[in-house]
């Protein structure tokens, strides 16, 4: 290495072409670790023992030399579980509509009923999914899951004011994430952010609502006696939900609407459509694009089974 700091090795340790700033290796060590810094410092001609000596230090963390330029990147990562929701409710939600374009045995016709059941428990989990993602975005603590970058965020209003007043909320009690619902958590943010909330009276967070209703009734379901050969719908839930989609073909016509006829292809792609309109409006109202509409594979993911 050249002891002019005016020409010094020119390194490559992001590709991503942000500018090139001047490196120490105590910042080194702190970003890649000590043997590693320790293997590059060899790779690139120096003696990392013999510049410990000269500074009299045990590491090269406490070592302030310069001499590198570069830009030192942490890449951190999390998986983003709403989208796996999501992409589980769109996968089950096909493999519904294949057992309805045959007649399938009774243990298939059940089955039917289990992959619906699970669709609609992923949609939902999509929903909370997302909006917990988005809470800890917007608390600045770590990369962003649905804005691209942290810039986009803080344009959105989710800025270090922000990030004060969401933080004094909680910890004076005013806001208590664990105890509240998946859709009040929506709210609880458009209101901090003096954005209009949803109209609890209209879409999507009608069929929103309806959609935790249903996932709620399967999660926690209680046994009920249902009346045969009844037109009307029966169960407050299946008047809620009869004309929003088509009725399961596998059923029989004496067979009550909720559950029989309602658990059907056409109620879980009414689930999907719902959970996605309902965050569409709500990432609209920001201007952001959440990470499930930058990653077409998951909402084409249909076109690949």
């Amino acid at each position: 290495m050249s002891d002019d700091k005016d020409d010094p090795t020119e390194i490559e340790m992001d590709p991503t072409g942000e500018e090139p700033v001047d490196l120490s290796i105590s910042m080194l060590a702190e970003a890649m670790g000590e043997e590693e810094t320790k293997e590059f410092m060899r790779a690139h001609g120096m003696n990392p023992e013999a510049v410990l000596d000269a500074f009299g230090e045990h590491k090269l963390a406490d070592v302030d030399m310069a001499g590198f330029t570069g830009s030192v990147r942490s890449h951190q990562g999390a998986l983003i579980f709403s989208d796996i929701h999501l992409q589980t409710a769109i996968e089950l939600s096909e493999q519904v509509k294949a057992y309805e374009e045959v007649t399938p045995e009774e243990w298939g016709y059940q089955m039917n009923f289990g992959l619906v059941v699970s669709s609609v428990i992923s949609c939902v989990s999509f929903l909370e999914g997302v909006i917990n993602e988005f809470i800890d975005d917007v608390s600045g603590v770590k990369v962003p899951s649905h804005a691209e970058t942290q810039e986009k965020l803080e344009k959105a209003g989710f800025d270090s004011d922000f990030q004060d007043l969401l933080s004094s909320l909680e910890s004076e009690d005013i806001i208590v994430w664990r105890h509240m619902s998946t859709l009040d958590k929506y709210q609880a943010i458009l209101a901090i952010s003096d954005e209009e909330r949803f109209d609890k009276g209209a879409m999507p967070y009608q069929d929103a609502k309806l959609l935790t209703r249903l996932r709620n009734y399967f999660v926690h379901y209680k046994p009920e006696l249902y009346e045969y050969n009844q037109e009307e719908a029966q169960h407050r839930l299946g008047t809620a939900l009869e004309g929003k989609y088509q009725e399961n073909p596998l059923s029989d016509a004496h067979q009550p609407f909720f559950p029989h006829k309602s658990l059907s292809y056409g109620c879980t792609d009414w689930a999907i459509e719902s959970s996605l309109d309902f965050n569409n409006a709500f990432f609209d109202k920001f201007g952001l694009q959440p990470s499930y509409k930058r990653r077409k594979e998951i909402l084409e993911f249909k076109d690949y089974i």
